[in-house]
């Protein structure tokens, strides 16, 4: 699966409320292209994804709705063929 590349639900400032941090500076690793598997780094901004992730996922879920919508309506065939042979 692809990366979303985003930070937060609107966007990288939505990390600044947090108090769980050693400095206001920090954003969660998984908003950089850091490797480093910690909860916050102390990466410069250009390093940092600045768009939000709410907007991202609704993208993403558009694009694959039928996607979704055909697993479902798989897995629920499935489903009822394997209960009529019971």
């Amino acid at each position: 699966m692809a990366k979303l590349q985003c930070c937060g639900q609107h966007n990288y400032t939505d990390w600044i409320k947090n108090k769980h941090k050693e400095n206001s500076e920090q954003v969660p690793c998984s908003c950089t292209n850091s490797t480093l598997r910690k909860w916050f780094c102390d990466e410069p901004l250009n390093a940092t994804y600045l768009e939000g992730c709410e907007n991202k996922i609704n993208i993403w879920y558009h694009a694959n709705a039928l996607t979704l919508i055909g697993i479902n309506v798989g897995l629920l065939a499935s489903e009822v063929s394997f209960c009529s042979y019971v």
